[in-house]
């Protein structure tokens, strides 16, 4: 009869995904002591580097009249991208940056107005 035995890496991972599940059930607690570092351990848990993955960042309030900057970052693709970063409020879209990026990361910081 064989012996088995558990991957202590595979507990890591199971126990930090039942962390993960069990915290997100008490999401109406505040954020204090053990509750915030544990936040940042599942969204670290859960960045998985291998997988094709974007960021857009772009200022929290939008000003009329006022030039403003975004940023986007697109990593870990095989194909180059076509992308479009279009806003769109009140019925108008305003292009913000279209092009095709190269594989295998891209970044770039647009203005807009």
């Amino acid at each position: 009869m064989k012996e088995s035995r558990s991957d202590p890496s595979r507990t890591a991972v199971y126990n930090v995904e039942l962390l993960c599940h069990k915290t997100s059930q008490r999401a109406s607690m505040t954020l204090k002591g053990f509750l915030l570092p544990v936040l940042l351990l599942c969204l670290l848990h859960s960045a998985d580097t291998s997988k094709p993955g974007y960021a857009l960042t772009i200022p929290a309030v939008l000003n009329s009249g006022v030039i403003e900057k975004a940023c986007f970052t697109f990593q870990d693709y095989e194909k180059a991208l076509n992308i479009n970063v279009v806003l769109e409020y009140a019925a108008r879209n305003t292009t913000i940056f279209a092009g095709n990026v190269p594989p295998p990361e891209y970044s770039n910081c647009s203005d807009f107005q």
